[in-house]
Parts: structure tokens; sequence; C-alpha cells
């Protein structure tokens, strides 16, 4: 998986003459490093765009590599071992616009958490570089 946001970076043109995207790579070889690419370019089909693509951190050191690694994949162990409940059928009762409700706010909620743990996993490895440094 490659990117879990992206934005467009001010001022960074692709060779198409558009203005590039910033994305983070969530690959195991760099993990939460950002990088600037063509907005028509998607890595993962290689289809469209000029593939123009550029760093914007500095290489991270197979240390921070492997603890990056190590922390996603206990996050994602984390999230196995929660019980999934059985999901709440909508003839329980419930009208159907509260239910419809409750589902778009459930979700805004996993998008909310998303966000918060990619900023809080960037604050890590900010301060991770500056120790290092």
């Amino acid at each position: 998986m490659l990117s879990g946001s992206s934005s467009t970076n001010q001022g960074v043109r692709c060779h198409c003459g558009i203005l590039a995207v910033q994305k983070t790579s969530w690959t195991t070889q760099n993990p939460g490093r950002r990088f600037v690419a063509c907005k028509l370019y998607n890595p993962e089909t290689k289809m469209c765009g000029c593939r123009f693509f550029k760093w914007i951190d500095e290489d991270i050191t197979e240390w921070q590599t492997k603890l990056i690694n190590e922390l996603l994949n206990e996050n994602k162990c984390s999230k196995s071992e929660v019980p999934m409940k059985k999901p709440m059928k909508i003839d329980d009762g419930m009208p159907q616009s509260k239910y419809n409700k409750l589902t778009f706010e459930l979700q805004s909620m996993k998008k909310n958490l998303k966000h918060i743990k990619i900023i809080l996993g960037m604050i890590f490895i900010g301060v991770v570089l500056v120790l290092v440094k």
C-alpha cells in the first residue's frame, strides 16, 4: 500500500505541467516516508501520467525502518485481536433513517481515527529523527 493520503503540493509541477500531489509511502522499504508524484500516475497499475516522482523526506536508517514496520505490524495484530461484534440488523426495531445516520457517523469516526493514527505516526517518526541527530 503506497499512500494513506494525498494532497496537492504547492509549487511542484510534474512533467505533465500539472501540480504534483504529496503522498505517504507505507511500503516495508519506506514506511511513513513522504513524496510528491504526478497526480495522474497510479503506481499500483503503472497507468497514465508522466511517472514524476520525488522524495520529500530524507532516507531513514535501517533500524528506523525496522522499528516503524514493527509498530505497524503490532497495530495490525491488535486490530485483529479485537472481537468483532455481530452487525446490527435493521429489522431489530431501529428505523432505517436512524440506522443510516449511525452508519454514516461510524464511517466518519473511522476515517477521523485513521487520520489521527497517521498524524501520530508522523509525529513519532519526527521525534525519532530528532533524537537520532
